[in-house]
């Protein structure tokens, strides 16, 4: 049974606080076994014999109705995220003297000239890189343009969420470790 991880958006932030017991619960309902959380972000890792694509829907329908809330989940099978990882398009060096790289999670798109909108959001800032359904944010100072994921969501025409790319390496390391239990936090 493969092992994926669900990124959701809008959990513990801006005032919908969950607790992470109840999210598990929630996966559980859904016959996700194997279900833990990694730090209290909504960042949710199960095992599930259902496709991706169908259960973000699943989800999506499932946490909105018991949360009250409109809580996507972006689902990643493991060697995905490993390809996020690999795939980084900025250097040792401007990793080195950024504040932060943000890895985006969003649904696939087929709307053309995406890549090169999202890039044109790049600031002095800020640089923006789009690759399939992963944007990677590179934010050279901590206090990036407040507006900038608003602006990013309209461009991209649907929702999307983040998370700091050491999180997503934390959460390889863990599983790769084969520990099944990857520390809820």
């Amino acid at each position: 049974m493969p092992r994926y991880v669900a990124f959701l958006r809008a959990i513990n932030v801006g005032g919908h606080t969950v607790p992470m017991a109840r999210l598990i619960q929630l996966f559980q309902d859904l016959d996700c076994t194997d279900v833990t959380s990694f730090i209290a972000s909504g960042n949710i890792i199960f095992m599930s014999d259902t496709r991706p694509a169908l259960l973000e829907k699943q989800l999506d329908r499932h946490l909105e109705a018991d949360l009250g809330f409109s809580a996507e989940a972006f689902v990643r099978p493991i060697p995905a995220l490993a390809a996020v990882l690999a795939g980084i398009p900025f250097s040792e060096a401007e990793l080195e003297s950024s504040f932060a790289l943000m890895v985006g999670f969003l649904r696939p798109s087929r709307k053309p000239g995406l890549a090169g909108q999202v890039a044109e959001l790049s600031g002095p800032v800020d640089r923006l890189v789009l690759d399939g359904d992963t944007i990677y944010w590179l934010r050279l100072v901590q206090d990036s343009d407040p507006r900038l994921h608003r602006k990013l969501e309209k461009v991209l025409g649907a929702p999307s969420t983040f998370r700091n790319v050491n999180t997503v390496r934390r959460i390889l390391e863990k599983l790769r470790a084969g520990k099944s239990n990857p520390g809820n936090k």
